[in-house]
């Protein structure tokens, strides 16, 4: 079913018009409008795909309101009606992309063709978009994985066709540090707007947690204003945060070329987001693709990424955190090569833990930090629970360090010895120990001791419950030796590791209130 609205101020030649349309037996939903002004009114409240319209009306004239109905949709066809033979009106409604342009009195074989032609030039933009959406939809997917955020897909079924034919793109995702709803939604908005006024072409949806992306088609005397853009982005983002207290960071890709390049210019978006950790002074990051040797130049070494790959290979948890350790000491002397470590990381994930696949994402890793030193710990704590999840699922009775590891965490508020555990996986307690050690780097009970020691973290940071209460269910049964043990892994008491976790919590949520 197509919408049609016939604008006419003769209301004989309007109801004419409509009876000559209806005897073609084409389905049509038919509106009458008497003037440019209610036909205005009418076209914004329906989905009109074809427009019939005289030349000469009161008020505004026929060629004026197409203009004006351009501006609020694109991808209708229009026919133009007129009693002069004038070339000047023909030449103006050419220019405005009008299908037809017939004189009075309309000859209803040559109207009936000319609707026709309409339709037929409506079906084939619809197929088209259909085509067009669908590769930049593969793109989103491909960038993001699956399932493309359902907002973004909603989008797409509703641009216009002129959105996906734009002759390139420009990719600005965002992210957004901690702030209350009502105030999110109002630095998102004006973020929106912003972006609307240099483009009307624009699809702006949340991907993941607190990061919100715009693809914005750029048309071709925008094609060269990104890195003009990017400084209007910097001074609008700063002067939000001014007004709204939110802190809004935006990485924006460079200039992509069609549709086809999309996925690559995500990517290079979420590089620029990633600035955002070692910023001092900007809000807004433009992509600037280093030379071949800028990159060998500021290379790491190989050797931290590569034997954390290897721990995560053979599931060994507390060589992930000491390899982790190693690779962030590196980044800290060399901060800009974040992004490419984290998108290594994952590459690795889903190549070689394909059951894993979706457990490790770079902006998702990203997206829920607002410092290096909470992005160092997502990560940490991530990797560890994937690392963890690679050993539960090798525990066999022909590995007996997975079993034991196994046993050990499942039964660590339980009394546990060297003899019970090699009695577990059915080895003389000696060869066990052996093996055990070779394989991560401690012996049985400093593992165990290590691992009671991280239940006990965990519990002092979650819960209000005594010492001695959170000693005996991580496994000691004496306070005072896992008092003992705790300030010489942590250097501090347990008491005192508690309020320096309280204080910092409160430090960070002071932080945030006060930006």
């Amino acid at each position: 079913m197509h919408y049609l609205l016939i604008c006419e101020d003769n209301p004989l030649i309007r109801r004419g018009l409509k009876k000559i349309v209806e005897s073609f037996g084409i389905p049509l939903e038919i509106y009458l409008a008497k003037d440019a002004e209610e036909g205005l009114r009418i076209f914004a409240e329906h989905p009109f795909d074809l427009v019939m319209t005289d030349i000469r009306m009161p008020g505004c004239d026929g060629l004026e309101l197409i203009r004006r109905m351009q501006t609020l949709r694109n991808g209708f066809q229009v026919i133009v009606i007129s009693g002069y033979d004038d070339f000047t009106y023909a030449r103006t409604a050419l220019q405005l992309g009008i299908s037809d342009y017939l004189l009075k009195p309309v000859d209803p074989d040559e109207l009936k063709r000319a609707l026709e032609h309409c339709i037929g030039k409506l079906t084939l933009h619809v197929s088209q978009k259909q085509i067009l959406s669908r590769v930049m939809y593969e793109q989103l997917q491909k960038a993001w994985g699956t399932p493309l955020p359902e907002d973004a897909a909603h989008l797409l079924d509703a641009a216009e066709n002129s959105f996906f034919q734009a002759p390139s793109f420009g990719v600005f995702l965002f992210h957004l540090n901690h702030t209350a709803p009502e105030t999110a939604r109002d630095v998102l908005t004006r973020a929106k707007l912003f972006l609307a006024e240099q483009s009307p072409q624009l699809l702006f949806f949340p991907v993941y947690g607190r990061c919100f992306c715009a693809i914005l088609g750029l048309s071709p005397e925008k094609n060269e204003a990104l890195p003009a853009l990017a400084e209007q982005m910097d001074a609008f983002l700063k002067d939000c945060r001014e007004k709204t207290g939110a802190v809004l960071f935006c990485g924006i890709s460079a200039r992509a070329e069609g549709i086809f390049r999309l996925e690559e210019a995500i990517l290079q978006a979420e590089q620029t987001l990633c600035e955002r950790f070692f910023s001092e002074e900007r809000l807004a990051f433009l992509f600037r693709g280093r030379t071949c040797a800028e990159k060998k130049g500021r290379e790491p070494s190989d050797q931290p990424i590569d034997l954390l790959f290897q721990a995560l290979r053979l599931a060994e948890p507390n060589a992930v955190e000491r390899h982790l350790n190693l690779l962030f000491a590196e980044l800290k002397a060399d901060p800009d090569r974040l992004w490419d470590c984290l998108t290594q990381i994952g590459s690795f994930v889903h190549q070689e833990l394909e059951e894993e696949a979706d457990a490790f994402h770079a902006l998702r890793i990203v997206q829920d930090a607002d410092s290096p030193e909470q992005l160092e710990a997502h990560m940490r704590d991530t990797l560890l629970e994937l690392a963890g999840k690679r050993l539960a699922k090798r525990w066999y009775p022909q590995d007996p360090v997975s079993q034991a590891i196994r046993y050990m965490e499942e039964n660590y508020d339980k009394p546990l010895t060297l003899t019970i555990l090699s009695n577990v996986v059915s080895l003389n307690y000696t060869y066990f120990s052996s093996i055990f050690k070779s394989r991560t780097g401690v012996g049985v009970i400093t593992y165990l001791q290590n691992l009671r020691l991280q239940k006990a973290k965990e519990r002092l940071v979650s819960t209000d419950d005594r010492i001695g209460e959170i000693a005996h269910r991580s496994g000691f049964t004496d306070e005072r030796y896992f008092e003992k043990l705790f300030k010489q892994s942590e250097g501090v008491t347990p008491r005192e590791y508690r309020r320096q976790q309280e204080n910092f919590t409160e430090g960070r949520l002071q932080t945030r209130v006060t930006r």
